[in-house]
């Protein structure tokens, strides 16, 4: 490909699947792509149909059963030399981003940077990942496994391609996942090199797959059934709907979705640093940056300081051709954006909003940039909370200045967003800082820098901004699931071995207790398992004596309980070496004739894990005299009845 802008070619086709460059199987409309720089269309691409999607996810799957079954250290090798790769070709990477996205190639340089050594990362934990051991009583254990998911999609956007296809592949691949990756159809060139160089480090074929398309190949994609998990990056609308179709599927979804992101200024900061971060925070990437920082708060006694310098600063930016050295903002998406832009500029003056510097299209001297879409980056002044470009995601080069006051009022309004993707503040008080981003509703804070993004943090957002997590060991948690494993070292208990351990003491006088303890007394009782009863009718069998329990004698000098159609009671390993206050306890036996009990109640430590069926648990009644009774098990449990249902 050559370096000069203009002239690039690109190599087709754009679809990617079983190790090689494919023409999609039932190709529909030809989407045009053109390059932001110059404005020309580099080629026109088939979007893919159910078809091939199908026929990627199966490929896919098929893969997936051989890298799932590869050891962590071989997954990890693998990675390992796709990172290499990368990090050999960054430059020719690099220009094809360019080409495609329209930033600088200084940025892009750096995107690829970040792509490398995201895998390096997640190679680093693909030999290290792993569950819990937990000791149960007797020598018994138990562990945790975690499993990958399957066939995961990613899709992507236009402003970070490559890196984002990396952001989602690295865990996805680490944790033994495959994936069909679908970037935007504004930038489908350099994900496909990236599925080239996963083949040739020695991924199976087919591990990741791409293809190419707009909104009907996203949903063929979400409604896909052999499709595990879905990975988006993108606009708040399209999130939605993504949720939508995932839901049906009951599949998990990462989203990492817009922002409106607020940078706090206190007066105490370090002004160079500060100036030099409201810039970074604002105008990377031509300022198509989901968390870029756009609400400027800037404390009222460092404004004037602050904003002249900041406007200083913005118009010496070098705007032109991206792949020369020097220039430092390159052209924005395509034609649509620019003019949305440009709208949301035109709306703000008509607000109120007063354009400080910049805001208008720009016009590069090479005749070969002049239908590029280049506009000078703007900074915004008197702005109010409620206009429209305080309120609404730009994605452009657009910061908006708002002045404050107090530290109580700049956190309340930095969270008057339906947004929460990023925030950060520029103090010298570090317990002040602290302070305002435990504050701040925000999924990714920074503390006098902004916009840095080591892959080693997580990333994702509050509110609309989205859920999950990118990058980081957090971001293996949402592309795997845990296995739960509990191993018995000893015998086997069966129904049969299963005692119920009741005593009664008779007779005796009536409880002091009142009503409502004892009613709490009685349904704790119910629940863990201690008066659960099946049939018609209670049978009472009498006889003295000592009962003995886990090895604890419990003498009572009294007449123990229990009828015959006790389905579930308490196994004598379980039982605990303690015995709850005597109560007097009104029950019913089977000939209907009223006899006063005292129950001694038996806490259980442990108590036997599977529930009795609901509609069989003696509710708890009340007789004419108030007494609470226990009920024959003759009628179905109603739940106005038990005060623990």
């Amino acid at each position: 490909m050559s370096s000069a802008t203009g002239t690039g070619t690109v190599q087709q086709p754009l679809n990617y699947r079983d190790g090689t460059r494919v023409q999609p199987a039932d190709g529909g409309q030809l989407e045009e792509v053109f390059e932001p720089a110059t404005g020309r269309v580099l080629c026109k691409l088939p979007c893919s149909g159910e078809k091939e999607v199908d026929l990627a996810v199966q490929s896919a799957k098929a893969a997936f059963k051989i890298w799932s079954q590869m050891s962590g250290m071989e997954r990890c090798r693998v990675m390992l030399e796709a990172a290499r790769i990368i990090r050999e070709q960054r430059d020719e990477i690099a220009t094809m981003e360019t080409m495609n996205n329209g930033k600088s190639i200084f940025e892009a340089r750096v995107d690829i940077d970040v792509s490398w050594q995201c895998l390096e990362y997640y190679a680093g934990l693909a030999g290290s990942l792993a569950g819990e051991h937990i000791q149960l009583p007797g020598g018994s254990f138990g562990y945790t496994r975690r499993e990958p998911l399957g066939v995961c999609v990613g899709i992507g956007a236009w402003n970070y391609p490559f890196q984002i296809a990396c952001w989602k592949s690295g865990p996805a691949l680490a944790c033994g996942n495959a994936m069909v990756f679908k970037p935007s159809p504004f930038t489908p060139i350099s994900v496909v090199r990236l599925a080239e160089i996963f083949t040739e480090a020695g991924v199976p074929k087919g591990l990741f797959n791409v293809v190419q398309g707009g909104a009907a190949t996203g949903q063929f994609l979400c409604h896909h059934p052999d499709v595990a998990k879905i990975s988006f990056t993108g606009s708040v609308p399209t999130g939605m709907k993504i949720m939508e179709m995932a839901a049906k599927g009951i599949k998990p979804v990462t989203l990492e979705l817009g922002g409106k992101s607020p940078l706090i200024i206190f007066s105490d900061a370090d002004l160079e640093n500060a100036v030099k971060g409201a810039l970074m925070a604002n105008f990377l990437t031509q300022g198509e940056v989901c968390c870029n920082g756009t609400r400027v708060f800037v404390e009222r006694k460092i404004l004037d300081t602050f904003t002249k310098e900041v406007v200083k600063r913005t118009q010496k930016i070098k705007i032109g051709d991206p792949l020369l050295e020097d220039t430092r903002m390159g052209a924005l998406i395509n034609r649509p954006h620019l003019n949305r832009v440009q709208g949301f500029i035109k709306q703000a003056k008509e607000q109120g909003a007063e354009v400080l510097c910049g805001g208008d299209l720009y016009v590069p001297d090479d005749p070969k940039l002049k239908n590029g879409y280049y506009m000078r980056p703007c900074v915004l002044g008197n702005c109010k909370d409620d206009m429209t470009c305080v309120k609404e995601e730009i994605f452009g080069p657009v910061m908006a200045i708002l002045p404050f006051d107090t530290e109580e009022e700049v956190v309340e309004r930095a969270n008057a967003t339906k947004f929460g993707l990023a925030g950060g503040v520029f103090t010298r008080d570090i317990q002040k800082a602290h302070r305002v981003v435990a504050a701040l509703k925000a999924g990714m804070c920074f503390i006098n820098n902004y916009n840095v993004s080591p892959v080693e943090l997580p990333f994702g957002g509050y509110k609309s901004s989205g859920f999950g997590r990118e990058n980081g060991r957090a971001a293996i948690e949402y592309y795997s699931q845990l296995k739960t494993v509990c191993v018995e070292m000893g015998d086997v208990e069966s129904p049969e071995m299963w005692t119920m351990y009741t005593v009664i003491k008779y007779p005796t006088a009536v409880s002091a207790w009142e009503e409502a303890e004892l009613e709490q007394h009685l349904a704790t009782l119910l629940l863990q398992g201690g008066l659960y009863t099946q049939g018609s009718a209670l049978t009472w069998l009498v006889d003295n004596g000592k009962l003995k329990a886990g090895g604890t004698s419990l003498a009572f000098g009294s007449s123990s309980c229990s009828h015959r159609g006790v389905t579930r009671g308490f196994h004598p390993k379980h039982f605990p070496e303690a015995v709850l206050p005597s109560t007097t306890l009104m029950l019913q036996p089977a000939e209907r004739s009223w006899v006063d009990f005292s129950l001694s109640l038996g806490r259980p430590g442990q108590h036997n894990r599977s529930a009795p069926s609901a509609n069989k648990i003696p509710h708890v009644l009340t007789s004419t005299h108030g007494s609470k009774l226990v009920g024959t098990g003759e009628e179905e449990m109603a739940s106005q009845h038990h005060p623990m249902v």
